[in-house]
């Protein structure tokens, strides 16, 4: 199985470490891998408490990884501090399609992958073996596409 990157190795940062100081996969954790951190004990040791990713977490993160490839900044950007992102994640909210003078590469159909992948309810994010059949499909149709 591939991964994207470490994300549920990390850990979700407590105060007075709220502010973005490092790259620890906050901004594209699933909110569902952000809330199983409240559920495990305080007795575990950080080193050995992971936060549980799934195939479902990483669809999420790899969605929020198709954005920072479009826009060039990393999801919630707006945000300086970890509680902000959390909250937004967590209640539902998402980061706002750029404008199309920002990325005009990112199409609607572009878009609609993306956010596909951010569902809330784990169960609704299509597989990424799904993801990547509808990339493919995109990608094959635009080679059509005469050029302007």
């Amino acid at each position: 199985m591939a991964h994207l990157s470490n994300i549920g190795t990390n850990h979700l940062p407590t105060p007075p470490n709220w502010i973005i100081a490092s790259n620890d996969g906050t901004r594209w954790m699933a909110p569902e891998v952000m809330l199983s951190d409240a559920s495990m004990p305080s007795s575990v040791p950080i080193q050995d408490s992971r936060l549980p990713t799934t195939p479902a977490s990483d669809v999420y993160s790899f969605g929020m990884t198709m954005l920072e490839l479009y826009t060039g900044h990393a999801p919630f950007s707006h945000r300086r501090f970890y509680g902000g992102v959390i909250h937004d994640v967590v209640n539902g909210i998402r980061p706002a399609r750029p404008s199309l003078d920002a990325c005009p590469g990112l199409t609607d159909d572009i878009w609609d992958v993306i956010t596909s992948c951010w569902a809330q309810d784990a169960y609704q994010r299509p597989s990424m073996d799904a993801v990547v059949r509808r990339l493919y499909v995109l990608y094959k149709t635009s080679m059509l596409k005469p050029a302007l």
